[in-house]
């Protein structure tokens, strides 16, 4: 694990893009390393379930609104039901697209 976390870091200081992929047997611990190394460095992981492209949308938004502290991310709300349901307030992309500056509050 030592040596996948120094090459996690040395990804994650250097000043070009990179690409990382990781291979390995079912249940060796991929996720977990990444979940960590993420979290040790104020990043954010996701990983993707089986689920419609719109509830994995909506699960992305809410992280990363979470992470940036957003106040357009999708909030839990509860129905008529009680079960717990993604709600939003329709005030723009949460996430803004690639090239636009962030608004500030």
């Amino acid at each position: 694990m030592i040596e996948v976390w120094a090459d996690l870091a040395r990804a994650w200081d250097s000043a070009q893009p990179e690409l990382l992929i990781g291979l390995g047997r079912r249940r060796a611990g991929k996720s977990f390393v990444l979940a960590r190394f993420s979290e040790a460095v104020g990043g954010v992981y996701y990983q993707a379930t089986k689920n419609t492209e719109a509830k994995q949308l909506m699960a992305l938004t809410r992280l990363l609104g979470t992470r940036f502290d957003d106040p357009r991310s999708p909030q839990a709300a509860r129905s008529s039901n009680g079960k717990t349901e993604m709600g939003r307030r329709d005030i723009g992309p949460a996430v803004p697209a690639p090239g636009q500056a962030r608004l500030r509050h």
